[in-house]
């Protein structure tokens, strides 16, 4: 038997195969397992038949093929949005409701490899019920959308066929407070933060002076704000916050409590002042990078 789909209670009498996919050693499951209203969706792969969609309820008589013939084009599941599940499969965007009927495809020819030169870096992230994503297209890697019926161009951020998104530069997207955060670069102030909320898209910062870019990255939503590293050429890499208020702001939008009041495992522990904050770790290797900084300290 190959790499299969288990389960767990957390004890050792109750983790138990769920189902033999496929018979033989060489067969396996991926490791990206999407959660769509209960229901696990896995791609399989086995010699004979290629790479599959399947989804299961955890039970062996609810494990079921969902629509094969895929080939051997690398097929993963990306995310769920308001249902669907939106996969790749090659360089094309398919969306799956959990039947045959339902597995079609959106648009061909405008996914990056995951890897490689041509890669895009970043991620699928969904915000207001559309999905933001990397594609690649002559336009080189930018920003698209995709409403589960067709996908589009949102925005050509580096006018032409260069890239505004690469790999190990664009992290992976993050939502908050209704938008997308990610890293772009526009060819004129280099990769820096931006902000989408699936249907407008504007840049939120510049922290690197002049024409070169901080590199901002790793995005992650504290309480009210989101934090991420970034460099300039006075203290290095350090950590950033930048206040929910300001992506709204940058988008003419009206910034709502519910979204900002949005709950977060840290709120409790978050502190009142919402000021400027920037502290450590610095780039290591960076000759110009401190331990610690602090703007406005008292």
């Amino acid at each position: 038997m190959g790499v299969e789909l288990w389960r767990s209670d957390g004890t050792d009498e109750g983790t138990v195969l769920v189902k033999e996919t496929h018979a033989g050693a060489d067969s396996y499951i991926s490791s990206d397992l999407v959660d769509v209203n209960g229901m696990i969706f896995f791609i399989t792969y086995s010699p004979g038949s290629g790479y599959e969609l399947w989804q299961s309820d955890g039970t062996e008589g609810g494990t079921v093929l969902i629509k094969g013939g895929f080939g051997w084009s690398s097929v993963d599941p990306k995310i769920a949005v308001d249902g669907v599940l939106f996969f790749r499969a090659g360089s094309a965007l398919w969306r799956s409701d959990g039947t045959e009927a339902g597995t079609t495809l959106i648009r061909d020819g405008i996914l990056a490899p995951e890897f490689g030169f041509t890669a895009c870096g970043g991620s699928f992230a969904v915000v207001n019920g559309v999905l933001v994503f990397p594609g690649r297209d002559e336009n080189g890697c930018e920003l698209w959308r995709s409403d589960g019926v067709t996908a589009e161009l949102l925005m050509d951020i580096n006018p032409g066929p260069a890239s505004s998104m690469r790999l190990n530069l664009t992290s992976p997207f993050t939502e908050a407070s209704g938008l997308v955060l990610f890293a772009a670069d526009d060819g004129v102030h280099g990769m820096e933060l931006w902000a989408t909320d699936g249907t407008s898209t504007t840049r939120m910062t510049k922290v690197f002076p002049g024409a070169g870019g901080s590199g901002a990255r790793s995005f992650i939503r504290f309480g009210p704000q989101v934090f991420f590293t970034a460099f300039e050429p006075d203290s290095g890499g350090e950590l950033w916050a930048l206040s929910l208020s300001d992506p709204h702001q940058g988008l003419n939008l009206a910034e709502t409590r519910a979204n900002l009041d949005a709950p977060d495992q840290s709120r409790s522990r978050w502190p009142t002042s919402m000021g400027e904050l920037r502290a450590f770790p610095p780039l290591k290797g960076d000759p110009r990078a401190r331990v610690a900084s602090e703007r406005e300290k008292p």
